[in-house]
């Protein structure tokens, strides 16, 4: 439970996403995680819900007229990388085959925050922290504990990020397949897999909510009109994890440790 004051360049800090329904989707998150719900109405009239844990944001949503599935990606929780200028990194994104994605978005002294979709279409945030951080707590339960980059090329992302992010990468030898890990110097960032080795059909970062018993998690998930999308699997070194889809349709997963620690 330590308190985060900053993160480290290229660490993941924070999740967001829009909701169709995002009353619903805020009483979900509430009775699963036990998150605080900070709902308010933006400056344009739209809604904006803050998450939090223990008074500290831990995730955000916005409301949104129809679901995000461009380029028929399903909805989930976008991930953002903590960058020192959010500016210079997507334009280096760019010049390394990403697309920017969306308009990026200053509150001055607050936050700058941009999107990009890498070569093979997965979308990430970049978030320039100012007095807004990002998320208080992570890696630990009912925070951001892990992110898990689905693509089709882990060879061509593996470049692509570890250029960007200046992270290194490591492959794991699994039962049926690869997996490989991203680091910066010894501290663990995400993981990566490729689609064609789990029946995945989009490119995408999968954001990982910690929680303590993940059998306790998903039966609850269930009963407050969540969807369980498959059966908890074990990830060596990671852990167990099972990907679910809230009353909205906008999935993440559910991580039994904290990899990030």
């Amino acid at each position: 439970m330590v308190k985060s004051v900053s993160h480290q360049p290229g660490a993941f800090c924070f999740v967001e996403s829009g909701s169709t329904d995002i009353e619903s989707s805020s009483r979900f998150y509430e009775g699963l995680f036990g998150w605080e719900v900070d709902q308010r109405t933006l400056p344009d009239g739209g809604t904006y819900a803050r998450f939090l844990m223990r008074g500290g944001p831990v995730a955000g949503m916005y409301a949104a007229e129809a679901a995000d599935d461009a380029a028929g990606v399903p909805s989930h929780w976008l991930s953002y990388v903590s960058v020192v200028d959010a500016v210079a990194t997507l334009d280096k994104a760019v010049a390394l085959g990403a697309t920017a994605f969306a308009d990026m978005v200053e509150v001055p002294g607050v936050v700058t925050v941009a999107e990009f979709s890498d070569p093979a279409g997965a979308v990430c945030g970049l978030w320039q922290p100012g007095t807004h951080i990002g998320a208080t707590y992570v890696a630990e339960p009912g925070a951001l504990a892990w992110n898990d980059l689905l693509t089709p090329d882990p060879i061509a992302a593996a470049s692509f990020y570890c250029s960007l992010f200046d992270w290194t990468h490591e492959t794991v030898e699994l039962r049926s397949s690869s997996y490989q890990v991203f680091r910066s110097g010894d501290r663990l960032r995400g993981g990566m897999t490729d689609t064609s080795a789990n029946g995945e059909d989009h490119p995408l970062w999968r954001a990982h909510i910690g929680v303590e018993d993940l059998d306790a998690a998903t039966t609850k998930a269930i009963e407050l009109g969540g969807h369980i999308d498959d059966d908890a699997i074990h990830v060596p070194g990671l852990g167990r994890r099972a990907a679910v889809n809230d009353p909205a349709g906008i999935s993440f997963m559910l991580i039994e440790t904290t990899p990030l620690n």
